[in-house]
């Protein structure tokens, strides 16, 4: 019997099929070397750099295998560029973790890796707020930006009134104790780039007025906004300084640690002019006193509100502190809005559970150290 030999092209197919399955990868690597090429672009193409074996990748001789495949690099627990860095020439995707940068790796990042579409910035510790801001404004390509927990040390130094951000970025994912330092500058830029994904953690009393007044600016080109409540206690400041009468084109509200109240204010005071809205999320904490009290609100209206737009579905995730929680699905849809609950409309979701089965969906050694990843999701 004759060896039966594919084609190429169906052997990249094959493979192509496979390329989050990293044990798949792995045993297709050892199929043989017309297999050999296709299954390491896919199982190489994330590459952490951290305090563990980096030096061994960075001392193999150019190009490397990891070098070439590379398109999403993390660098973790570093001060300056490692030598050999300068030869993962096709990264698109980089992200910097647990770092305190020095001067010459904000230099010489936006050199080695201008074709960048995404950064994330992850528990990155920068002398001032100017040169984060030097930095994210350095990658003409940028689209993605994440920005997890970044301090800086002086406050004096303050961003060239040239600076902007780059002009295609469209989505922001922010966490940060400064988050109105951020949108102050924002505001205060010329020229802003298209966002149409913003999601917002962590927001305090301090930031609601610079927040509020960056969703207006952005206007109708706003589609997904994510507001996280460091507090559920500031959900009224929030309801007075967030107008989405200015985003008549979002399509999605996500709104965390917020009470119903809250959703129903917005709801019915800024989102009914939206004629785009389909899809709404409420996450709702509960225990330590923390009780949402869904019998305060005039679900009839707000049942209207829901039944006659063009709402595709509402979701109203509960995470209870306690093992178990007072809020259910049969209390969500026998009485939070039960008409909008018969169409189908209304949906309830553990967010313990929710949380635990995005945990395991996220793969790949990038994948799994992403505060990005999980918040897109």
């Amino acid at each position: 019997m004759s060896n039966l030999r594919l084609p190429h092209e169906l052997i990249d197919i094959i493979i192509d099929h496979l390329h989050h399955d990293r044990i798949a990868l792995a045993a297709c690597c050892l199929v043989s070397k017309a297999w050999l090429v296709s299954s390491r672009y896919h199982l190489l193409t994330d590459v952490l750099l951290g305090h563990k074996h980096s030096d061994d990748v960075l001392a193999l001789p150019p190009p490397s295998i990891f070098a070439v495949a590379a398109r999403r690099l993390m660098l973790s627990d570093k001060t300056c560029l490692p030598p050999g860095i300068e030869h993962f020439s096709s990264v698109t995707s980089f992200y910097l973790r647990v770092s305190t940068p020095n001067e010459d790796m904000l230099t010489r990042l936006p050199v080695l890796f201008s074709r960048l579409t995404l950064l994330e910035l992850n528990q990155v510790v920068f002398d001032s707020f100017a040169d984060m801001v030097q930095l994210v404004c350095s990658f003409p390509n940028l689209e993605t930006l994440t920005h997890f927990m970044c301090p800086w040390i002086q406050e004096v130094d303050q961003p060239s009134a040239d600076l902007c951000l780059p002009p295609r970025l469209h989505t922001l994912n922010i966490l940060s104790l400064r988050l109105h330092v951020f949108f102050d500058w924002f505001n205060a830029s010329k020229v802003l780039p298209p966002l149409s994904t913003v999601r917002l953690y962590g927001v305090a009393e301090p930031h609601m007025t610079s927040v509020g007044t960056a969703i207006e600016n952005l206007g109708d080109g706003l589609e997904n906004l994510t507001l996280d409540l460091w507090d559920h206690e500031h959900g009224d400041l929030l309801a007075e300084s967030i107008d989405l009468s200015h985003s008549p084109n979002l399509r999605s509200l996500t709104l965390v640690n917020g009470w119903p109240k809250l959703l129903y204010r917005i709801l019915l005071t800024h989102a009914r002019h939206s004629h785009h809205l389909q899809h709404l999320t409420l996450t709702i904490y509960e225990g330590k006193g923390n009780i949402p009290n869904l019998e305060l609100l005039d679900w009839r209206e707000l049942d209207h509100f829901v039944a006659s737009s063009r709402l595709v579905d509402l979701t109203v995730r509960v995470y209870a502190h306690n093992l178990v929680s007072k809020v259910d699905k049969a209390i969500v849809e026998t009485r939070f809005m039960p008409t909008a609950a018969r169409k189908g409309k209304v949906r309830f979701v553990q967010e313990k559970e929710r949380f635990a089965d995005m945990r395991a969906g996220l793969r790949g050694p990038i994948a799994v150290r992403s505060w990005g990843e999980e918040v897109s999701r």
